[in-house]
């Protein structure tokens, strides 16, 4: 169940949309058009401060104008809430300095740290692991930054002076990636909201498990797993 009631309506633009083509290998191309989605004001985020500060976690990612992603993010940093960034889609032209310093943890695909860092052939583990040091030296991020690898898994680190951990992915069938990201990241967002005791290695695992299981579906929604169809021992 998703609750709607603080979704706004405008008569300025159409509802966004994302047209996307899968290969025959199960990978993506997405076409984002932002359509309503680049009317959200800060005013409207202002608007459910005492939205955001009641929750556990405030996740929020770049589909809508950066002024509204930042202002989110401020207060649930005023509120101590966890506050979470999946920064997609990435732009290297904007300025992201003051969103990253009110993001407690930063996650990115490749192709998204490419961008956002301006390098090149990030496309094995060490690589990444290169590039979550390089986002600390570039934007000294406060705590975690996590880049998803596909069907290599994710690297990330729990802050600055933490060690980058390797965190391979299950072995599955694979049918179409579409979707595989925002599965991860929910389930992310879902780990630190309900199970805060969990450590931080073992919430990015159960994570990483319930995206591998999207893969073997086609489609974006409906390629994801009800929690009945998913192991218990995810939700103990």
């Amino acid at each position: 169940n998703v609750c709607v009631d603080h979704v706004l309506v405008t008569d300025k633009a159409a509802s966004g949309v994302a047209p996307i083509a899968v290969d025959k290998n199960g990978e993506n191309a997405i076409i984002v058009v932002p359509g309503a989605n680049n009317h959200l004001t800060v005013e409207d985020v202002k608007n459910v401060e005492s939205l955001i500060k009641s929750a556990s976690v405030v996740m929020c990612q770049l589909e809508v104008p950066v002024e509204a992603t930042l202002e989110a993010l401020k207060l649930g940093k005023k509120y101590g809430v966890m506050t979470l960034l999946n920064a997609a889609p990435a732009n290297s032209s904007t300025d992201l300095s003051e969103v990253y310093k009110n993001t407690d943890l930063l996650c990115v695909n490749e192709t998204e740290a490419e961008m956002l860092l301006g390098c090149n052939h990030l496309e094995d583990v060490d690589a990444a692991k290169k590039a979550v040091t390089q986002f600390y030296q570039k934007y000294s991020l406060p705590k975690c930054v996590l880049i998803t690898l596909g069907s290599q898994g994710l690297v990330y680190a729990a802050s600055a002076a933490s060690p980058i951990l390797h965190v391979p992915a299950e072995t599955v069938t694979t049918v179409d990636t579409t979707g595989a990201g925002d599965a991860f990241v929910g389930a992310l967002g879902f780990y630190f909201a309900c199970f805060k005791s969990l450590t931080l290695e073992e919430k990015v695992r159960r994570a990483a498990k319930i995206a591998s299981f999207s893969v073997t579906r086609k489609g974006t929604q409906s390629s994801y797993f009800s929690k009945e169809e998913l192991p218990r021992e995810l939700f103990v």
